[in-house]
């Protein structure tokens, strides 16, 4: 017996771990790449933020439906959220990085957000150089 768990193509959005000084980098990335926004963890409070593209990243929005999801994988203080599949990060990497570096996606895990019904892939592998 044979069983389809997820169809890949339903995948919408992307978490990708990144240092925390590369955010600046984001505000130059082209708008035609769906970055939604970032979440950067506050050790004084003990949580995770995210700032969003649409107030210019000016905002922190705390209980963001993504928070949970990064909670889990408590080595990483800052995240990408991107509207794409983990297998179209390498265009969105390059105009981040000014094509300066090579990125590689190796490995990401599936997560799945109940009250939107969203299929989330977060990397949790990835190379660039």
């Amino acid at each position: 017996m044979v069983e389809q768990v997820v169809k890949g193509s339903n995948i919408i959005y992307s978490l990708l771990y990144m240092n925390e000084d590369d955010i600046l980098l984001i505000q130059n990335c082209p708008k035609y790449h769906e970055i939604l926004g970032y979440i950067l963890y506050d050790s004084e409070e003990s949580i995770y933020n995210f700032y969003s593209i649409e107030d210019n990243y000016k905002n922190a929005i705390v209980n963001h439906w993504t928070t949970p999801i990064v909670k889990n994988y408590n080595n990483h203080s800052c995240w990408l959220v991107i509207k794409a599949h983990p297998c179209k990060l390498y265009n969105i990497l390059a105009d981040i990085y000014e094509g300066n570096r090579i990125c590689n996606v190796y490995n990401f895990d599936i997560w799945k957000n109940h009250n939107n019904n969203y299929l989330v892939g977060v990397i949790n592998d990835i190379e660039i150089d």
